[in-house]
């Protein structure tokens, strides 16, 4: 399983990046949509659907759907918050229909379920799992997904989970049976904060996590979460960043 961190537009340098994932180095599913494709990642044929697996409904993560509204048709695996949030509240999906057919794909975190397995029909060998982030009172299921990659083939395993930092209680589980744990959130709190506060929780579980490769992912315009790496082997995300599983 090849993964490559896809960066944001230049001129947003605030925006965080997402990931461009495969098995064979030639067909790729995105998990999140943040920027423009690069072209390495189309599909080789025309009408051969994109694949996006969304998070959340953010735009840092929704915007660079845009950018595919003159290619290939799309399939969006997102969950029914955020597969209504961008129809209403940020109706990306309603200006990419008039462009591209846009198929929704149910991933069915939502009410009670707070897990959900699914696959892409383009990679039977891997077995995604969304995992539901609780973040805490006035916040809806599925709103936001952590997302668990299995390949059947290798044995190996992906944490993903870009808002790692809004969840109440991190999933800590998952990512100690994963390989690689690849986690964003903002550091800046517990910098800020008094001398010897403890970390928060999100920080605490990718600390304590027992993958073999932890990286964070962070935009390129912030700072403050250097001391995170160093004695601990947490590695901080940039663009074009490859890791092979």
């Amino acid at each position: 399983m090849k993964i490559v961190v896809l960066g944001p537009p230049p001129k947003r340098p605030t925006q965080r990046p997402g990931l461009g994932l495969s098995v064979d180095g030639h067909h790729w599913v995105m998990l999140d949509a943040a920027g423009a494709v690069p072209d390495a990642l189309e599909p080789p044929s025309r009408d051969e659907p994109i694949a996006v697996v969304l998070t959340d409904a953010r735009a840092d993560h929704a915007s660079g759907l845009l950018s595919l509204r003159d290619g290939h048709p799309i399939d969006l695996y997102a969950t029914p918050a955020v597969f209504e949030q961008l129809t209403v509240g940020l109706p990306v999906l309603p200006v990419l229909q008039h462009y591209c057919d846009v198929h929704w794909r149910l991933v069915a975190v939502a009410g009670d379920a707070q897990l959900a397995r699914f696959r892409i029909d383009a990679w039977p060998s891997l077995d995604f799992t969304a995992v539901g982030l609780d973040a805490g009172q006035g916040s809806g299921a599925g709103e936001a997904i952590a997302l668990v990659v299995r390949d059947a083939a290798s044995g190996h395993q992906l944490f993903y989970a870009p808002a790692l930092d809004k969840a109440s209680t991190p999933p800590a589980p998952w990512m100690d049976d994963s390989d690689c744990v690849i986690v964003g959130g903002d550091c800046r709190v517990w910098r800020e904060g008094p001398a010897g506060a403890l970390p928060p929780p999100w920080i605490a579980a990718l600390f304590e996590a027992r993958a073999a490769r932890k990286v964070l992912l962070q935009p390129p315009a912030a700072s403050g979460c250097a001391d995170v790496s160093g004695a601990r082997a947490i590695e901080i995300a940039y663009a074009g960043m490859e890791i092979e599983l």
